[in-house]
């Protein structure tokens, strides 16, 4: 009888595994994904804030080239630009192409991101990546056209965004290896871009 209850025991501390060893939380990654489409709505969204803002033939230019930024700097991020900005094995200045078109991204767990996968991870940030261009088109308003400034949104995004994101963002880069001082997690990289680009600009 005594070996029988211990056999279950056993049994039952084996199968078993214990909350705080579970590798995911379903909480964090459901508050993760909304986070992520109410972001994307910020995009488009400033295309039609700054169309108000110029004269009616730009607007629709306006909002056209926020789409199209969607979709440029979704594919730059799946090919080069999350390995750039997030890579495990980055340099404290720049990411490599270890990640390119996010090879080996897929359940595993990111650095401070570890309740959730490191794809949910991945998809949080392009949609970062896609509201930082948005913001500057607004300097763009009855001073440019559709070509320049989707050239503009994939140089900026690359040789721009992704450094200042692997800096700011990644736990290898300089910038965050200083202690969270100028690692704000709130955006932080692309709104001292975006600063920048608008000074210069003006």
């Amino acid at each position: 009888m005594n070996s029988t209850v211990n056999l279950h025991l056993n049994l039952t501390t084996t199968t078993e595994e214990p909350p705080d060893q579970q590798k995911f939380d379903a909480g964090h990654i459901s508050f993760e994904l909304v986070s992520c489409v109410l972001m994307w709505v910020l995009v488009p969204g400033c295309g039609f804030f700054y169309s108000g803002m110029g004269s009616s033939k730009n607007g629709v230019i306006l909002i056209m080239v926020s789409f199209w930024s969607i979709a440029i700097v979704s594919l730059q991020w799946y090919a080069i630009g999350y390995s750039l900005s997030f890579s495990q094995s980055a340099t404290p200045f720049i990411g490599n192409f270890k990640n390119a078109f996010l090879i080996g991204v897929y359940d595993g767990e990111y650095g401070e991101a570890y309740k959730i996968p490191e794809l949910v991870f991945c998809l949080y940030q392009v949609i970062t990546a896609n509201l930082a261009p948005s913001l500057i088109l607004g300097v763009i308003a009855e001073r440019g056209r559709i070509l320049p400034a989707v050239c503009f949104i994939l140089i900026w995004t690359t040789f721009a965004y992704d450094p200042i994101a692997c800096w700011s963002l990644n736990p290898l880069g300089w910038s965050s290896r200083l202690g969270g001082k100028f690692a704000e997690r709130n955006g932080r990289q692309f709104n001292e871009c975006f600063v920048k680009i608008n000074s210069v600009s003006t």
